[in-house]
């Protein structure tokens, strides 16, 4: 049967669900049932001072009085049954008592809360510690913090100022020395010590000492930093890309490194694919793009160390990285040949098949082959729209398609991008 809060006037009691009134309304406060008893309020017949707040006790369904009103009622907090147990107040601190009425946990705190189903959060002045259901002590009332680490088997805490780890049955699993412990991240968490940072998995073992300036976390790899230097570890601690790069930054299954000055592509094993000598490597913008901080491939969520890196260079999507080198661009390709060479005055990036160059003032296009399209000879050329590319020359306008072939001759005054296999030209006016 549901019962629920009825009230009339000032007062409270219950009734079922079709209104009809199974307790009376003499109650000054109620809670709702809860595992057969509900908390009840009374101020009459009690003192000025008592009569301000009301005691409290519980009822059964029937309305009887089955635990006395010798509790001081917050109206906000406990007063309600989980687990066999609910929290009451009495002298200005907060217990536990079971359905009997029993203290099970003494009214000694000055909070108290349902931490998990078989541990309470409790708090004496400004410390913090844990009991079980039965009022046995996990953890002493010495700590500044407890909360939930993320992981089921550890609780963190804190400790003249320091955080650690304890297990449930109160053992310290990682000592409070620690300045900050993160969230855990792929079964690993960042630590930091002394203002330096290491790493450690879900049984607080140290994977990587605290000794690097950062630390990031990112599908079981871990992107560290020391002295200007970044590398890579692994989920087991062991050294992937040795800390000898200026940045570095994951892109299409590689890492774009720099060193130096100079700036080339390396495979996970830290094996150079395209030379580290360029003065500028540009990731295409019609590829994905990769966060400096998030290892993803260009397909798939990385799953382990081996899914960062092709099998082989076949398995590579045919790619090409806009260079710079001596002041002059070019393409290379995925496994660092040059395919557009170096000698341009600038580039773009390729659009679809096709790339931009520009040298002495002139324009042209490229292809991915590393074959002229179009000689360079415009005086200005856009990225190809719909298959064909709009270009200027002679101060007219017209267009060229992926094999150099002219679509349409320069001789329009204005041409604009063409757009679902058309383009609007101007001409004499």
């Amino acid at each position: 049967m549901v019962i629920s809060k009825l009230k009339k006037g000032n007062k409270f009691g219950f009734s079922d669900k079709s209104g009809k009134t199974l307790i009376s309304c003499i109650y000054d406060d109620v809670r709702d049932f809860s595992e057969g008893l509900a908390g009840v309020n009374k101020r009459e017949g009690l003192s000025d001072w008592d009569a301000l707040f009301g005691k409290g006790g519980f009822i059964d369904k029937d309305g009887n009085e089955v635990i006395p009103f010798i509790y001081e009622w917050d109206g906000s907090y406990g007063y309600s049954f989980k687990n066999g147990i609910a929290i009451v107040k009495k002298g200005g601190k907060f217990g536990y008592i079971n359905k009997k009425g029993e203290e099970i946990i003494s009214c000694i705190y000055d909070w108290v809360f349902n931490f998990t189903k078989k541990f309470i959060l409790v708090q004496k002045g400004e410390k913090y510690g844990i009991i079980d259901n039965e009022g046995k002590e996990i953890l002493p009332c010495t700590y500044e913090s407890i909360c939930y680490s993320g992981v089921k088997e550890l609780i963190s805490v804190k400790l003249n100022g320091k955080h650690g780890f304890i297990n449930k049955a109160g053992k310290e699993i990682l000592p409070c020395v620690y300045d900050k412990i993160g969230t855990f991240t792929d079964d690993h968490a960042i630590v930091k010590k002394d203002n330096k940072y290491g790493y450690i998995d879900r049984a607080a073992n140290h994977v990587i000492p605290c000794n690097y300036d950062k630390i990031s976390i990112s599908e079981k790899l871990f992107k560290v930093e020391k002295d200007g230097k970044c590398g890579y570890f692994d989920a087991t601690g062991t050294k992937v890309i040795p800390l000898i790069y200026d940045s570095i930054q994951p892109f299409n299954g590689l890492f774009k490194v720099e060193k130096d000055g100079k700036f080339g592509f390396i495979d996970v094993t830290g094996t150079e694919i395209i030379p580290v000598i360029y003065d500028a490597a540009y990731i295409p913008n019609n590829k994905v793009e990769i966060d400096t901080e998030q290892a993803w491939g260009i397909t798939k969520k990385i799953e382990s160390i081996e899914d960062i890196c092709f099998k082989t260079v076949d398995d590579l999507e045919n790619w090409s990285i806009r260079v710079k080198k001596d002041g002059k661009y070019g393409f290379v390709n995925e496994i660092g040949n040059e395919i557009v060479p170096i000698i341009y005055d600038h580039a773009w990036d390729f659009n679809g098949d096709v790339a931009r160059v520009k040298k002495d003032g002139k324009y042209g296009y490229f292809n991915k082959s590393g074959k002229a399209v179009a000689p360079i000879e415009y005086e200005y050329a856009w990225d190809f729209s719909d298959g064909v590319g709009k270009i200027q020359k002679n101060g007219k306008y017209g267009f060229v398609d992926k094999d150099g072939k002219e679509v349409a001759p320069a001789i329009y005054d204005y041409a604009w991008d063409f757009k679902d296999g058309a383009g609007r030209v101007k001409k004499d006016g």
